[in-house]
């Protein structure tokens, strides 16, 4: 139909300073009710992101919009772990604005403690292998000098 034709093409026209859509807009000011229908109809507009590389997420966590975060968190997990232009996450973005009722909900989510599990799991493995025995090193030593 061409009237909602129209308004995917409104849903994601973006603002000439910012790069922003109505999405980001809406995440940011707290309308759950616009952000879930704009969200139902199009679900990537949850990816689109602003010349910052915010999602809307990032803006309903840098502004304390709490019901919207739990919306959207809901809906797509694994947006906890998508950082903007500068590495932040929606975690830290709340932070910033010392906001402990994001700040317990994000932190405390499945998808973000079984992130920082394998993270980690992943410097551990790193440590063990800077961990060389003195034998080892050796041997290492005994390479370089042969090549």
């Amino acid at each position: 139909n061409g009237l909602r034709a129209a308004g995917q093409a409104v849903m994601k026209k973006r603002d000439s300073v910012y790069g922003r859509t109505g999405f980001y807009w809406a995440c940011s000011n707290g309308h759950l009710e616009v952000v879930a229908f704009l969200y139902q109809e199009d679900p990537s507009v949850l990816h689109l992101r602003a010349n910052e590389g915010w999602t809307g997420f990032h803006h309903a966590c840098a502004f304390g919009k709490v019901e919207v975060v739990k919306y959207l968190a809901e809906k797509e997990p694994d947006i906890l772990l998508v950082e903007d232009n500068e590495g932040a996450t929606g975690l830290e973005l709340a932070k910033s604005i010392n906001d402990t009722v994001i700040i317990d909900f994000l932190g405390n989510h499945p998808v973000w403690i079984q992130h920082q599990q394998l993270l980690s799991q992943q410097q551990q493995q790193q440590q063990q292998k800077g961990k060389m025995t003195s034998r080892e090193r050796k041997k290492e030593e005994e390479k370089k000098k042969e090549g």
